[in-house]
C-alpha cells in the first residue's frame, strides 16, 4: 500500500477532515471569519520537493516552501526527506 496513489488519497481525506473542521468552527465563532485570513482552500495541489527546487533555484528549502505556500495556499510537498 505504499505507493504515491495511496499517499494523496490518505493526505485528500486529511484535509477534508481540517476543511471541514473550519467551516465547523467558522459557523461556531462567525468573528473568526476575517478577510485578513483567507479559507484554507477547498482541494490541495500536490508538488514533488524536486519541482519546487527547479521553481526556485536560488532559496534554500524553507525559503522555498514559504514561497511556494504563497503561490499555492493548499500544497502537500511530496519527498521533502530527499530535497
Amino acid at each position: 500500500m505504499r505507493n504515491l496513489a495511496f499517499l494523496k488519497d490518505t493526505v485528500r481525506k486529511i484535509w477534508k477532515v481540517i476543511k471541514g473542521a473550519e467551516t465547523m468552527i467558522q459557523g461556531m465563532f462567525p468573528k473568526l471569519k476575517d478577510p485578513r485570513y483567507p479559507d484554507l482552500p477547498d482541494e490541495l495541489s500536490f508538488f514533488h520537493s524536486k519541482r519546487s527546487r527547479l521553481m526556485y533555484l536560488r532559496p534554500a528549502r524553507k525559503q522555498r516552501e514559504t514561497l511556494l505556500v504563497q503561490k499555492v495556499p493548499g500544497v502537500f510537498i511530496i519527498g521533502i526527506a530527499g530535497s
